[in-house]
C-alpha cells in the first residue's frame, strides 16, 4: 500500500479531466417545442436534451471528445416565409482564432451546414460552464421584424 503522502504527490501532478453538460436538440419553426424559447430544461415526457458528459467531434481528428463549451444558436432567414432555426449543442475550445467557442454575437450568420447561400440574422451564445447556469438570449420580437430584441434568461 502506498503511503499518504505519494499517494497526494500523484493525485497533484495528474491532469483533471473536465466536461460540461449541455443541452442538446433543434427545432426549425417551433417543430420542437421543448427546445424552442422560452426554455424551460428538462419536461416530464420529452426526451432527455441534458447530455453529461457532453461530447463533440474535434477538427482534424476522428471519434468522440469531452465538450468544454454549451452553444445556443437562434437564427432566422430573410425570406418571404420566415424560418427560425434553434440549435442547442456542446462544442470544444480548438485553441485557435476560428473555434465556434471564442465569442457570442449576434447579427448576420452564414450556416453551411443549412444552406451555403443563405444569409440569416440571429445569436450565437457560447457558455463555458453547465447548462443550467448558462445565461441565455431569447428573442422577444417576431422573426418577420427586422431589429430584434435580446434578453437574458437562466436556462
Amino acid at each position: 500500500m502506498l503511503p499518504f503522502s505519494v499517494v497526494l504527490f500523484i493525485s497533484t501532478i495528474i491532469d483533471t479531466v473536465f466536461s460540461i453538460s449541455c443541452y442538446q436538440c433543434s427545432s426549425i419553426n417551433g417543430s420542437n417545442p421543448a427546445c424552442e424559447d422560452f426554455f424551460h430544461g428538462e419536461l416530464e415526457g420529452v426526451p432527455a436534451m441534458l447530455q453529461t458528459p457532453c461530447l463533440t467531434s474535434s477538427r482534424g481528428r476522428q471519434g468522440r471528445f469531452l465538450a468544454t463549451h454549451c452553444i445556443k444558436l437562434v437564427a432566422y432567414s430573410s425570406e418571404p416565409n420566415p424560418v427560425q432555426y434553434v440549435y442547442r449543442t456542446c462544442s470544444r475550445d480548438e485553441g485557435d482564432d476560428d473555434s465556434i467557442t471564442r465569442m457570442s454575437h449576434c447579427g448576420f450568420l452564414k450556416l453551411h451546414w443549412i444552406n451555403p447561400n443563405r444569409r440569416l440574422r440571429g445569436c450565437l451564445h457560447i457558455c463555458d460552464k453547465d447548462a443550467s447556469y448558462c445565461p441565455e438570449v431569447n428573442f422577444i420580437e417576431p422573426p418577420n421584424i427586422r431589429s430584434f430584441s435580446a434578453s437574458f434568461y437562466p436556462i
